[in-house]
């Protein structure tokens, strides 16, 4: 890792282990986290999924994230300063939803701030 000596900063890597010698704040991934709670709706029988027609917390956790999603794709072409300002003004309000459902579940497996 003598590549990355002196660098600090964030860095989106593959989780590989040896990274962990490095001073970097490793970002989690939206596909890692989304596939857990895909596989918590799945795993749900199919009368729970539809009761009282509400979604379970794993499929309201999904209809966010893709959401989160749905933003980045429409704006994918835009600049940085476009995408910063739509981030904020539509991403973070979902974020901040996602943060308070995972602390009231106690959904420990990701780091929140």
């Amino acid at each position: 890792m003598r590549l990355l000596d002196g660098f600090s900063a964030y860095l989106q890597t593959d989780g590989c282990a040896s990274y962990s010698a490095v001073s970097i704040i490793q970002p989690g991934c939206w596909d890692h986290v989304r596939r857990y709670f895909k596989d918590a709706h799945n795993a749900q029988p199919k009368a729970k999924k539809r009761k009282n027609n509400k979604p379970s917390k794993a499929g309201k956790l999904l209809s966010l994230i893709n959401k989160l999603y749905i933003i980045e794709r429409e704006i994918k072409e835009w600049s940085v300063d476009e995408k910063y300002q739509q981030r904020q003004e539509k991403s973070i309000p979902m974020l901040n939803q996602l943060k308070t459902i995972w602390k009231k579940a106690n959904i420990n497996f990701l780091k929140i701030a």
